[in-house]
């Protein structure tokens, strides 16, 4: 037996997350100098090549073990600012790619056992957004994670996300820094408009 899994949320799209490198750093200095985002930058972080790390799919809400859209969440990684042995926020330079509208992915489950699907067998593999409050999207409230890839019954389900389907993307870049006591927004990049901060 195969069972036809279709699935579409508000949001969903491509999320990419990463803490800058000391060249990524002086990057950054120097665009500020120049008012504008350095091109390699914005390349590496959108495109989401080391150290940053992409994932894309469709949207659910919740924590390891609950229902999500059509099978159970197991959350695989947050994308969120590492913490130290004393609880406080490591130090860096942070960047987060946003590009965000309605999805929707379609995919098959094939040979299932007994003819019968069962949904607890679905793991829909899930990256946690849990960003600093001063990364704001203008549309979406980010408060979900990203369904990178799925599995049924211990079997990974290749190219699920491949053909996934959008309504126009919005998207956001955003730069901040981290202290042990706060997070301070440095730029902005929504719909081609940028702004530095500070």
């Amino acid at each position: 037996m195969d069972k036809d899994i279709y699935i579409k949320t508000e949001p969903g799209g491509i999320v990419s997350f990463g803490k800058l490198t000391p060249y990524d750093i002086n990057l950054f200095k120097l665009s500020k100098n120049k008012k504008t985002i350095s091109n390699d930058l914005l390349y590496k972080i959108k495109k989401g090549i080391t150290p940053y790390t992409l994932v894309k799919g469709v949207s659910n809400t919740g924590e390891d073990g609950d229902f999500g859209n059509e099978g159970q969440i197991e959350i695989q990684d947050i994308f969120s600012i590492p913490m130290d042995k004393s609880n406080k926020y490591k130090p860096g330079f942070y960047a987060i790619y946003l590009s965000l509208s309605k999805v929707s992915v379609q995919f098959k489950i094939s040979d299932i056992d007994h003819d019968v699907f069962n949904p607890n067998l679905l793991i829909e593999k899930s990256i946690k957004i849990n960003l600093p409050n001063c990364v704001e999207h203008q549309i979406y409230d980010l408060n979900f994670n990203i369904v990178n890839s799925y599995e049924y019954n211990g079997k990974n389900i290749k190219n699920a996300n491949k053909n996934m389907v959008d309504r126009g993307f919005s998207d956001l870049i955003s730069i901040f820094q981290v202290d042990s006591r706060k997070v301070s927004l440095l730029y902005k990049l929504e719909n081609s408009n940028e702004v530095f901060f500070g």
